[in-house]
């Protein structure tokens, strides 16, 4: 068993925010979802750039830690960029679909870091569970 630890800089797109450009318009709600799933797949590109021999263990259970610059959003919202985090993995080749063979579970934690907010994950690597 292994855990590999990718860490994205900065925050990543709330719930809220997305719901907003939603509103405005699907397309800019769109241009959002690909930027910040962009941000997570150059990331992983970056790793593996790297270390050759980075490579993102699955199935995993995967750990959050949401650095944020302060309390103004709730966990819930927070934790919405579990769908950039999965989609950007899966831009960058480290897995072939989220779904639940590969995703056994999630853990998050919120911490506060005003002068260096970004999203630790931790992926633990595990034995696929029954069905």
């Amino acid at each position: 068993m292994r855990n590999v630890k990718l860490v994205i800089p900065g925050e990543l797109m709330t719930l809220n925010q997305y719901v907003n450009k939603q509103r405005t318009n699907r397309f800019v709600a769109n241009g959002a979802k690909q930027k910040f799933t962009n941000i997570v797949r150059n990331e992983v590109l970056r790793n593996k750039k790297e270390n050759p021999k980075f490579r993102i263990p699955f199935p995993s259970k995967i750990k959050i830690i949401w650095y944020r610059k302060n309390k103004r959003s709730d966990p819930d919202n927070i934790a919405f960029a579990k769908k950039f985090i999965l989609d950007g993995i899966m831009k960058a080749g480290e897995l072939d679909n989220d779904n639940w063979a590969n995703v056994l579970g999630f853990e998050d934690h919120f911490r506060i870091d005003k002068n260096n907010p970004r999203t630790e994950v931790e992926f633990v690597e595990s034995e696929k569970e029954g069905s």
